[in-house]
């Protein structure tokens, strides 16, 4: 009971906060929908450093712990630092290629979703799932007849529709602190 009052004690203090951090991720994640081919590289470039790091990480644990799955941490890292200067050398091309690999899943899981669908047409949430299964199907196919420009294109607004929606979620967050508090 003492964490919970704790808390809440926390979202009657820090509501404003949640809404400033909501406000700023709604607005960068236009900017990043004004300029998604930028933010598509800069995501590439980012992930690439990443990788590396991990990689580097997995190298020095695998040289210097030798325990029993040292061998595979030691692999693991050498393929992640080989992708994450591949990725950080031509984003591009990085892009293009995880691009690609989104427009198949999206059809493929688009597809499952609509045979699921089907399998359990005779309950409720049936129709969902198979609007879900044709969105993602519609969307692959869009990027796919797209590509390669799409993947200049569709991570950066992929991660820019990602950003409003979790502002605007900080915000609804802040909102019901502040109601919480009592201060509305």
């Amino acid at each position: 009971m003492n964490l919970q009052n704790n808390s809440v004690t926390k979202l009657k203090k820090n509501w404003a906060w949640y809404l400033v951090y909501g406000v700023i991720l709604v607005i960068a994640g236009f900017i990043l929908l004004g300029a998604p081919a930028v933010a598509t590289i800069l995501a590439a470039t980012f992930f690439g450093v990443m990788l590396l790091i991990q990689g580097i990480i997995h190298i020095i644990h695998a040289l210097f712990s030798r325990d029993k799955g040292w061998a595979w941490s030691l692999f693991l890292g050498i393929i992640s630092a080989i992708a994450g200067i591949f990725l950080f050398a031509d984003p591009v091309a990085g892009v293009l290629g995880l691009t690609f690999l989104i427009a198949v899943l999206l059809i493929a899981n688009g597809i499952s979703k609509v045979i699921l669908s089907f399998q359990l047409k005779p309950h409720s949430g049936w129709g969902i799932i198979l609007t879900n299964g044709i969105i993602s199907i519609i969307l692959g196919f869009m990027i796919y007849g797209q590509w390669p420009v799409s993947g200049l294109w569709a991570i950066g607004f992929f991660l820019g529709i990602d950003t409003v929606i979790a502002g605007f979620g900080w915000i609804c967050a802040a909102f019901a602190a502040k109601k919480v508090s009592g201060i509305a």
